[in-house]
């Protein structure tokens, strides 16, 4: 009886082991990169992210996947994969890096192969893009435990550099909702730009804000929260001394707080990923870091590389190292462009010295009469091309050159001075006037565009209307059925109307070119001077053509010029 007892017992045990191991939380997680962009500006630092972040999320314990410059269909497919995967245990960790854009209120993830839009195909992009409130939503019907999303996507429109309508805003993300179970981290705040390198010299394999986390993320007994709190801390402090605004931005809806290292686990010793740009020293005590602050604060805009070698001095391994290197290179390369430049214009001003030396010498030697060069003296036909063409180049006129000064040439300089703000003493070409419109190297005169079509990108394009909507020839979008009903109201008139308003207006046609032709009618009024001689006066005006009499008394004769 005992035996069996044990046995049951034992079997209890294995049951009740398995049940918790079967219980027991997973870590998954889905790392993306994009750096070769098919139709975009391409990006260096995204795929460094995610092979830096593959490194750290393995060291704590992550079941990790990576997908590396995916097309939209295979972007698709891992997520939709990732997904499965996830169940009502699990941490679900998603690391996108690359190109980002909001539209809309809504946030978009672009993949490799995103067409290059044109005007007109907002949605297409919608449509191409991975949405992240579908995404959100996508991730919350597997009922993880939680869901952690950390974006980095937050660059410059992409859409802004293809000479396009602009789609989207110029830069950054916008906010959005998260639901409970989920922990959204950016790179950068509301519509900022997250920092990809600190400078030239920075050739880490990560951008500015992974670093900084992946030095967080292994921290014994941290929070999630707080480690993004420390993490938007130290990047806007960074940010802050070269100059750029980037406060990176989390939306916290867990329901308890999360710890990725269990208080009093080993902290894992950081990886060396790049040269010393890349390296994150460990964060010193709230004094010392503000000491450090202070101290680059009243170094950073010096013009003195041994001020900012002091720095150095003081802080080998300063949060600022990075960048006092580059601003000490940055300003001996100044210093010696100063230098040859102050070598070439003191090299010049002697060539300068000796040429008018001997100028001189010549002046005296020809009875102190100084050789003066001739000005060239332009032709009339000349003279009016040159200004032609000025006009033409700063778009004050749209006809070609011809050599001709006319009415159209004249509207042109008009528009020249009136949108340049020149006053000029006669609408007239002359070498004066010619060498003012030589020395002006940028656009003068607005473009104008007719009703039918606007201004984009410096040039005219056709207006469009919404489906369903034509455009007028005032340029007004109106309602296709409604024009319709118009034209078909306008047939209906009635054939005898149509005979009348034909027959009233050729009366009235007729009745003008009578009234013309009266006006135009001239008498010739023959009259006898003293010697008996007939004299024709051209200026007298004959009276009405239904009265028929002379003008004079004596009745004389009257020739009537019909």
């Amino acid at each position: 009886m005992i035996r069996h007892i044990i046995a049951i017992f034992t079997l209890f045990c294995c049951l009740l082991a398995n049940s918790s191991g079967a219980n027991a939380e997973r870590r998954l997680a889905l790392l993306i990169g994009i750096n070769d962009y098919e139709h975009l500006p391409r990006l260096e630092k995204a795929v460094g992210d995610v092979n830096a972040m593959e490194r750290k999320l393995k060291s704590l314990n992550f079941d990790v996947t990576s997908v590396i410059n995916p097309d939209r269909r295979t972007l698709n497919i891992a997520l939709g994969r990732f997904a499965a995967r996830l169940g009502p245990n699990d941490l679900a960790f998603l690391h996108f890096s690359g190109h980002g854009v909001e539209i809309d209120g809504d946030n978009f993830l672009l993949p490799r192969d995103i067409p290059k839009p044109v005007n007109g195909q907002r949605d297409t992009v919608k449509y191409e893009a991975i949405g992240l409130r579908r995404l959100i939503s996508q991730f919350n019907s597997t009922g993880a435990r939680a869901r952690v999303f950390v974006i980095d996507a937050c660059r410059d429109n992409p859409f802004e550099q293809s000479g396009v309508r602009s789609i989207g805003s110029s830069r950054g993300l916008a906010r959005v909702e998260a639901p409970a179970g989920n922990f959204i981290m950016y790179s950068a705040g509301y519509r900022q730009l997250a920092l990809d390198k600190l400078g030239p010299e920075d050739n880490a394999e990560t951008s500015v804000y992974t670093r900084v986390l992946l030095s967080k993320l292994d921290q014994p007994g941290l929070a999630l929260a707080k480690i993004a709190r420390e993490v938007r801390s130290e990047v806007q402090t960074i940010a802050q001394g070269i100059g750029h605004v980037q406060r990176p931005a989390y939306y916290d809806e867990l329901s308890s707080s999360l710890v990725l290292v269990p208080e009093g686990a080993k902290k894992i010793a950081p990886e060396q990923t790049g040269p010393v740009v890349a390296n994150i020293s460990p964060v010193p005590a709230a004094s010392d870091k503000q000491i450090e602050l202070l101290y680059w604060n009243e170094v950073r805009t010096s013009k003195n590389p041994a001020v900012l070698q002091s720095y150095l001095a003081q802080y080998p391994n300063g949060s600022f190292a990075p960048l006092a290197k580059l601003r000490i290179m940055a300003l001996k390369s100044s210093k010696l462009k100063d230098e040859a430049a102050a070598k070439a214009a003191a090299e010049k001003k002697r060539l300068a010295s000796l040429t008018d030396t001997a100028t001189d010498a010549t002046a005296v030697d020809d009875n102190n009469q100084r050789a003066i060069q001739p000005v060239p003296i332009l032709s009339r036909r000349d003279l009016v091309i040159g200004v032609q063409r000025n006009l033409q180049r700063l778009g004050c006129t749209a006809a070609s050159p011809d050599g001709s000064w006319g009415p159209k040439s004249r509207r042109a300089l008009r528009n020249y001075a009136r949108h340049g703000k020149v006053r000029l003493a006669a609408l007239e070409p002359t070498q004066d006037l010619l060498n003012e419109l030589d020395v002006i190297n940028k656009r003068v005169c607005p473009i104008s565009c007719g009703p039918r079509h606007k201004l984009s990108n410096g040039r005219c394009v056709a207006k469009s209307c919404r489906r369903g909507e034509v455009l007028t020839s005032s340029g007004v979008c109106v309602d296709r059925s409604e024009r319709t009903k118009n034209r078909k109201r306008k047939a209906k008139v009635a054939p005898q109307e149509r005979r009348h308003l034909k027959k009233r207006s050729r009366a009235e046609r007729r009745k003008k070119k009578t009234k013309k032709r009266r006006a135009e009618t001239r008498v010739r009024v023959l009259r006898k001077d003293r010697n008996g001689a007939r004299k024709v006066d051209t200026n007298a005006r004959g009276p009405s053509r239904k009265k028929k009499v002379c003008a004079d008394r004596e009745r004389a004769l009257c020739q009537w010029d019909n």
